[in-house]
């Protein structure tokens, strides 16, 4: 006997009294978002598979006849691996509705902000899953644009302050990437650093 949950987050052990009689066990989970009354399909999706060996055999089988494609994690990279999940899907939603409420403080129908921002949304998205996030990288970050990155904060300081830490973690996050991407001079980095830097202290 084969037993499977679809957790993302917790590991086989959660079926350990279906082991204990002798079962084969697994966690068998979707890299997918399956919100509420959205058509959501399995073709080409990964499969995360942690467990029993003869489990995960019948698993990458279950996944290919869903047309999906097996990914075996390791129990011990199992949090780390719904974490990323989470991070691609959830906080995601997060930063979009931060992206639609900062849209709507300039005067767009609120009912209208993931209308206009979702073409940027989709081809973001395409760019990265051809190039990968560095390389697809734009904007100011990127450019290693100071005054625009300072403008930003000024702008969230005095309409959305809440969101400022966010902001300051995810713009260190491009820097990186716009460094791995060969995108900034050394010189370039620093001062950008320094500017982030200066701008947490004041904010604390």
């Amino acid at each position: 006997t084969v037993a499977g949950h679809t957790s993302g987050a917790l590991t086989a052990a959660l079926l350990a009294p279906l082991a204990q009689k002798g079962a084969a066990t697994m966690s068998f989970h979707p890299m997918q978002t399956f919100s509420q009354n959205a058509a959501s399909t399995f073709e080409g999706v990964y499969f995360g598979l942690e467990g029993d060996p003869e489990a995960i055999r019948l698993g990458y089988k279950v996944a290919g006849d869903l047309g999906g494609l097996p990914l075996t994690i390791a129990s011990e990279a199992k949090t780390r691996y719904h974490l990323a999940a989470s991070m691609a899907s959830n906080l995601f939603v997060g930063l979009v509705g931060m992206a639609c409420d900062v849209l709507a403080s300039t005067g767009v129908d609120p009912s209208e902000t993931m209308r206009i921002l979702d073409p940027l949304i989709y081809q973001t998205s395409r760019n990265m899953a051809e190039k990968g996030p560095a390389q697809a990288l734009t904007g100011p970050a990127a450019r290693g644009d100071l005054r625009t990155i300072r403008d930003h904060l000024e702008a969230l300081s005095i309409h959305f302050p809440h969101y400022r830490p966010a902001y300051l973690a995810l713009v260190d996050r491009t820097i990186e990437q716009a460094t791995e991407a060969g995108r900034l001079s050394a010189e370039k980095v620093r001062q950008l650093v320094q500017a982030l830097q200066a701008s947490t202290r004041h904010s604390d």
